[in-house]
């Protein structure tokens, strides 16, 4: 697929910075500075960001045609044109990350306003009691984070459940303790799932005609050229 120096000059911006700058920095400040409250706060925001590259900036028909806005100018368009909606930015990443995120999605859509929107505009994740886990302390040196030590994976892939026991196969869980469901945030498993999910989009950018679409559609609407 050809693409224009602009798209190239995009491209190369959201590969080199812009997504590194995203699970690096999370991962820094995660094993650094032990912030979790903080980087699962960043990653909900960061899974929406990448879901809008996924889907595009605007609403499609079946024909993949952009759909007008009936209302003319609101704050859901831009020049008419309807973008897509913040809960299915998220779901669509939330989802790319792996089998069982997708489930989790598919069975509890409401963890977009209680998690997501909670943490961003209600100060706390709504609704529903959770817990936001610690990673290790002194875990991984500042070189291994910037280097992408395997080990890091291997720590995230490998984290217990000391509730039942069971290895943690995706970041976000909702558990029942005590005929109360909680919600389970464990932020290293979140945070090493999103990398790999933010590399692999990439990767398939460059593959999938739809895909290479929707993502300079949104390029095209954020401040790249500044960046």
């Amino acid at each position: 697929m050809a693409w224009t120096q602009k798209q190239k000059g995009q491209f190369e911006k959201f590969k080199g910075g812009f997504t590194s700058w995203m699970y690096s920095d999370c991962e820094l400040a995660l094993y650094l500075a032990q912030t979790q409250f903080l980087v699962a706060l960043g990653l909900f925001n960061y899974i929406e960001t990448l879901g809008a590259f996924y889907l595009g900036y605007f609403e499609k028909d079946a024909n993949g045609k952009i759909i007008e806005c009936r209302r003319g100018n609101c704050s859901q368009c831009v020049n008419g044109q309807r973008k897509t909606k913040s809960v299915d930015r998220f779901k669509k990443f939330f989802s790319y990350l792996g089998n069982e995120y997708k489930s989790l999605s598919d069975k509890h859509p409401e963890m977009y306003k209680e998690l997501r929107c909670g943490l961003s505009h209600e100060f706390l994740p709504s609704n529903r009691p959770f817990i936001i886990y610690h990673s290790g302390m002194g875990t991984f040196t500042e070189e291994q984070i910037k280097q992408e030590n395997p080990l890091i994976n291997l720590y995230a892939d490998n984290i217990i459940n000391k509730l039942d026991g069971s290895t943690v196969n995706c970041g976000v869980v909702l558990l029942k303790q005590n005929e109360e469901e909680i919600w389970h945030v464990f932020v290293a498993k979140l945070a090493a799932d999103f990398r790999r999910g933010a590399k692999k989009f990439i990767r398939e950018i460059e593959n999938d005609q739809s895909l290479h679409t929707n993502f300079f559609e949104t390029a095209d609407q954020i401040n790249f050229e500044n960046f």
